[in-house]
């Protein structure tokens, strides 16, 4: 089965918009240097931090989480001389990092391996968990913490 767009998205798309098209070239240059600046971070870090943006000489990472946005920080010394040795990045002299609550990056465990699923409750915890559950008005979060008593 195939989807058509609406008339007016598709007479959108189909025009050459400037702005969407500047949009593009943008997002594909960010695409380029992100695969390139991977070269600089620890393996560890690398799959949960991406160029965000660059503004002037700062270059701007998002970070999947706190732990990966300090280790950033505390790398950044040694990130910007490597990028001193890159054409693409000779001009950067700061690197800020912002943490993003909804990156599409996998969370770190606080010893840095990634989460995995959540280790099994005992039947002790499981039926506390389920009591909690059945005493919460909210339908999503009765759901939620059943669903965590149901992890056995």
């Amino acid at each position: 089965m195939t989807t058509t767009l609406p008339p007016q998205a598709n007479a959108f798309l189909q025009t050459s918009h400037q702005e969407l098209g500047q949009l593009f070239i943008k997002i594909k240059k960010i695409q380029a240097l992100n695969k390139r600046f991977q070269l600089y971070l620890d393996n560890t870090l690398a799959p949960h931090c991406e160029i965000a943006h660059i503004v002037d000489t700062t270059l701007i990472l998002i970070a999947a989480n706190a732990a990966v946005a300090t280790q950033i920080r505390y790398q950044s010394a040694e990130l910007i001389n490597k990028c001193k040795k890159d054409p693409l990045f000779r001009h950067i002299t700061h690197i800020a990092c912002k943490v993003s609550p909804f990156s599409k990056h996998i969370t770190l465990r606080k010893n840095g391996s990634p989460a995995t699923k959540m280790s099994p409750l005992s039947a002790e915890t499981s039926r506390i968990v389920q009591s909690i559950a059945a005493s919460i008005q909210d339908p999503k979060i009765r759901e939620v913490l059943l669903r965590i008593a149901g992890n056995t």
